[in-house]
């Protein structure tokens, strides 16, 4: 009885869908996160940039391959959970 009213509700197939393929995406991510060399953000730092223009301007570009990758993986898994689940 109480899941018959929660799985009708709409808001829950993005969230389903995010909570599965979140491992995939950490696991593509953090080998990307733990290879950029410290002394680059450090240099960053050093010329007074914050954590955030850290981020986005030595970061990204670095892991914005791994991103797309992710992104094509995701969406490749989503299509394949949707179309087995019916």
């Amino acid at each position: 009885m109480f899941f018959s009213h929660n799985i009708k509700n709409p808001l829950l197939i993005p969230f389903a869908h995010s909570l599965i393929s979140l491992p995939f995406v950490i696991r593509s991510l953090r080998p990307l996160l733990g290879n950029i060399p410290v002394s680059i953000r450090q240099a960053g730092a050093m010329l007074g940039a914050g954590p955030i223009i850290i981020f986005f301007r030595i970061d990204l570009p670095i892991i914005i391959r791994g991103i797309i990758n992710a992104a094509i993986l995701i969406y490749h898994l989503s299509g394949r959970v949707q179309t087995t689940s019916s």
